[in-house]
C-alpha cells in the first residue's frame, strides 16, 4: 500500500484540507467524500488519495449563503434555515461547524438575531414551584407541564417585539430546563449544558461527553419548517404568546402522528441490547408496522445530522454498545435498501452511550429545537398581519418530520 492509499482519520483529513472536522462531514453529506468503515470501529476513515484529489479539485465549496427564500404562504417562508438536498445552513453558516466551535447559547442568540457573538450572557435558572406529575412521566411530559406554569406566572408574556421575545426566550429556556428534576449533583457552572446535564444523568460528565451533547443540541436547533415548527409559526401568526407558541411545537413533537420518534429509538436500542440480535429486532418491528426512526426525505442521501451525532458519540465513548447497535441497524437497512437511520436514532444512541435517563433524547431534542422555535416566533411576530392568517398544511410524507 502506497502512502496515498493509506487511511486517515476525520481529524487528519481536516488537517490535510485545512478545514474543521465539521466541514469534512459537510463534504461527506454533499457526496464529495466517501468515508470508509473498519470492522468493529464506529469512526469514519478516508483514503488519503481521495482527500488529496479533493483538495485539488474544483468541487470544493465553502458553505453557501442563504440567497433565496421559497415563495408561497408566508408561514412557510423563512430566512433562518436554508435546506437543500445535500445539507442545511443557519442564516448562511454551516451548523456542523458551529456545533464544534460555539456554545448552545451563542448559536441560539445567532438564530434569534442573525449576529454571532462571543459575548452571550444568560440568566441562572430560578426554582419555580411545580406540580408533581406521576412517577411514569417522562422528561418531555414534565417540560410540557412546566411551560404552561411558567407562562401563567409571566405577567409580561404578551410583549412581542424582537427584543422582548429574546429576553423572554432566554428566561424561558433556562427555567424550562430547570423544571426537570435533578438526578445528579447540584450544578455549579452557569452554562446551559452544565445545568442541563445533572437533570439527565446521575454521574458527572466528562468534558468530551458534555461537549458532544452541546454540539448535538446545536445541530438539531432548527431544520426549516418541520411540522412542529409550523405549529409554532401558526400560533405566532395568530399572536399567541411565546409560551403558547412553544407549547404548540411541543404538543406536535409529543403527538401520535410523528412524535416520540426519539423515544421509540431509545426503546429499539434497548431491545437490541436485550436480545443481542439487531436483525431480529428490526424484523420484529417491521412485522409490527415499521420502524419510525428511519428516513429523512428532505435529503437525497443520508441525513447529515445523523452521522455527525454518531461520530461525536464515538469520539466520546468509542466502545458504547449503543453505537454498535446503531451500526448494525445501518448495515441491515443498507443491505435491504431501506431508508437510513434518522437523527432521532443517532440522538438516542448518544443518550444511551452517555448513560442518560430514559426519555432524555426527547428532552434534548425539545430544548434544542426550542431555540429554533423562538427564532421562528420572532420572525412571524415581526411581520404585520392585517387580518387573521389562514394556514393550510397537508403532510406529503409522515416521515418528513424533523
Amino acid at each position: 500500500m502506497t502512502d496515498s492509499d493509506t487511511l486517515v482519520t476525520t481529524s487528519q483529513a481536516a488537517d490535510l484540507l485545512g478545514v474543521k472536522t465539521a466541514t469534512v462531514y459537510t463534504y461527506v453529506s454533499r457526496g464529495h467524500l466517501e468515508p470508509v468503515r473498519k470492522p468493529g470501529d464506529p469512526s469514519s476513515w478516508f483514503h488519503r488519495s481521495d482527500i488529496e484529489l479533493f483538495a485539488r479539485s474544483d468541487r470544493r465549496r465553502r458553505p453557501r449563503p442563504n440567497r433565496g427564500l421559497p415563495s408561497g404562504d408566508p408561514t412557510h417562508v423563512t430566512s433562518i434555515t436554508c435546506i437543500t438536498k445535500s445539507g442545511y445552513e443557519y442564516r448562511g453558516l454551516d451548523p456542523l461547524e458551529l456545533a464544534t466551535s460555539r456554545t448552545f447559547e451563542q448559536v441560539a442568540e445567532f438564530l434569534w438575531t442573525g449576529a454571532l457573538s462571543d459575548e452571550v450572557s444568560w440568566p441562572r435558572p430560578s426554582e419555580p414551584e411545580r406540580h408533581r406529575p406521576g412517577a411514569s412521566a417522562l422528561p418531555l411530559d414534565l417540560l410540557r407541564v412546566a411551560i404552561s406554569e411558567l407562562g401563567i406566572r409571566d405577567q409580561l408574556r404578551f410583549g412581542k417585539s424582537p427584543d422582548a421575545i429574546r429576553v423572554t426566550g432566554r428566561t424561558l429556556l433556562v427555567d424550562l430546563m430547570a423544571a426537570l428534576p435533578l438526578v445528579g449533583d447540584t450544578p455549579q457552572s452557569p452554562g446551559f449544558v452544565d445545568q442541563f446535564w445533572p437533570r439527565l444523568a446521575s454521574g458527572a460528565p466528562q468534558s468530551e461527553t458534555k461537549a458532544a451533547l452541546q454540539s448535538a443540541m446545536i445541530i438539531i436547533a432548527d431544520h426549516g419548517v418541520a411540522p412542529s415548527t409550523l405549529a409554532v409559526r401558526i400560533a405566532a401568526g395568530y399572536r399567541a404568546d411565546l409560551y403558547g407558541a412553544i407549547q404548540s411545537g411541543m404538543s406536535i413533537m409529543a403527538g401520535g402522528w410523528y412524535g416520540r420518534r426519539a423515544l421509540s429509538a431509545e426503546r429499539m436500542l434497548d431491545d437490541v441490547d436485550r436480545v443481542g440480535d439487531a436483525e431480529q429486532v428490526v424484523g420484529d418491528l417491521f412485522r409490527q408496522g415499521g420502524i419510525p426512526c428511519l428516513g429523512q426525505p428532505r435529503y437525497a442521501g443520508p441525513d447529515p445530522r445523523t452521522e455527525m451525532i454518531l461520530d461525536l458519540t464515538a469520539s466520546a465513548t468509542p466502545d458504547a454498545p449503543a453505537l454498535r447497535a446503531v451500526r448494525d441497524v445501518q448495515r441491515i437497512t443498507a443491505e435491504r435498501a431501506l431508508p437510513a437511520p434518522s437523527v432521532e436514532l443517532a440522538l438516542a444512541a448518544m443518550c444511551r452511550a452517555f448513560g442518560l435517563i430514559s426519555g432524555a433524547s426527547e428532552a434534548v431534542f425539545a430544548l434544542g429545537r426550542a431555540a429554533g422555535w423562538i427564532a421562528h416566533a420572532i420572525e412571524i411576530y415581526d411581520r404585520p398581519i392585517a387580518n387573521p392568517p389562514v394556514f393550510e398544511f397537508t403532510p406529503a410524507d409522515e416521515k418528513d418530520v424533523t
